[in-house]
C-alpha cells in the first residue's frame, strides 16, 4: 500500500479534492473503537487531499470505556467535551 505521502510526493496536485481544501475534519475513536487503528492513515489520505484532518483519541482525554463514541453511552457528556473543544478552536463563528 502506498502512504499518503508517497502519493503527495509522486503527483502533489492530482490527489487534491477541491470540496476539501482547508476544511477542518475531526475523526474522533473510542477506547475500544475498531476503526482506531484505520484513523491516522485516514488522516493522512485526507490531508493528503488537501484537508485538514486530526484524529482524537477519547481515551487521551480521559474518557475510558467508551466503545461507541458519542451516542448510546452513559459518559457521552465527558466524550463530548474535548469534540465540542476542538470544534470551538477549529471552526470560525460566523456572525
Amino acid at each position: 500500500m502506498t502512504s499518503a505521502a508517497e502519493l503527495k510526493r509522486k503527483k502533489p496536485g492530482s490527489y487534491r479534492l477541491p470540496s476539501l481544501i482547508d476544511k477542518p475534519i475531526l475523526i474522533v475513536t473510542a477506547e475500544a473503537s475498531a476503526f482506531a487503528a484505520a484513523s491516522p492513515p485516514t488522516a493522512a489520505f485526507l490531508n493528503a487531499a488537501g484537508a485538514s484532518a486530526e484524529v482524537l483519541h477519547l481515551s487521551d482525554h480521559g474518557v475510558l470505556g467508551n466503545g461507541h463514541g458519542l451516542i448510546y453511552e452513559k459518559n457521552s457528556d465527558e466524550a463530548l467535551a474535548p469534540v465540542l473543544d476542538w470544534i470551538n478552536r477549529h471552526i470560525p463563528v460566523s456572525e
